[in-house]
């Protein structure tokens, strides 16, 4: 599926940004207009526009990623994802860094679970 790269009349990319843009595609990632899957888009992906993540993505990718774990364990992973331990911007990267690297440790019933 061939991406088109939209955006509104009278703004343009930046080079930087659009190069960066195709050589993703180029690696086989999907491009999405923000215009596209902002809420009232013809794709719409998001439920507002302070929306940061796209969650069915998010969702749709923990189970790719981990498909050994139920989908409560997997809830569980989002919500801690999704919900902000600290309200330092810095801090909250660096926490989303620990996870993508070293995994979301979530406790189930039966055990603990590292995904991501």
């Amino acid at each position: 599926m061939e991406a088109v790269s939209r955006v509104p009349s009278g703004v343009s990319r930046n080079p930087g940004e659009q190069a960066a843009i195709e050589w993703f595609q180029t690696l086989g990632y999907a491009y999405a207009s923000g215009i596209d899957i902002a809420p009232d888009g013809v794709t719409p992906e998001r439920g507002s526009y302070t929306d940061v993540f796209l969650r069915s993505r998010f969702h749709q990718a923990l189970r790719r990623i981990n498909p050994h774990l139920g989908p409560d364990t997997l809830e569980l992973v989002a919500r801690s994802v999704l919900s902000p331990v600290t309200p330092s911007l810095i801090e909250q990267n660096q926490a989303v860094h620990r996870w993508l690297s070293r995994g979301v440790a979530v406790l189930s019933r039966c055990s603990v679970h590292r995904c991501l």
